[in-house]
């Protein structure tokens, strides 16, 4: 299995979310989301699922694959996903603004404030509530 199988859904690696089966979307439920925190943590999401036929013999939507893709960037890269797209990718894009964050991490510049409730609004969030925020 090369790259390109991974990213053109050739690989044939088995899957949680198998489209060619008989099943009901709410059959695929990941579970705690929340603890999917590194490309790590998703490998668990591939346990357990037969390969479906060799690489390179056909086409089947496959989001395994990016797993697989995110952890060869990791290694290759020497540091966690998260870190390397932010590094590799929105940096030199200039996307300084932008973030990147495994699930359940809040932004810097986030707030908790919603917009409605601010008195002035501005790129970076609440300058001044109206009402206390909680």
């Amino acid at each position: 299995m090369t790259a390109e199988h991974l990213l053109t859904h050739t690989s044939g690696i088995g899957d949680h979310l198998d489209e060619e089966a008989d099943t009901e979307i709410t059959d695929y439920v990941i579970g705690a989301a929340h603890e999917l925190t590194s490309a790590e943590a998703f490998l668990s999401l591939l346990d357990g699922h037969a390969t479906k036929f060799a690489a390179g013999e056909r086409f089947s939507h496959c989001d395994g694959g990016f797993v697989v893709l995110a952890l060869l960037a990791e290694r290759a890269g020497g540091i966690g996903y998260h870190d390397l797209v932010r590094e590799r990718v929105l940096l030199p894009a200039g996307m300084t603004s932008t973030e990147f964050l495994p699930a359940g991490e809040l932004s810097a510049h986030a707030t908790t404030c919603p917009r409605s409730r601010c008195a002035t609004a501005s790129a970076s969030g609440c300058t001044r509530a109206r009402t206390p925020c909680s």
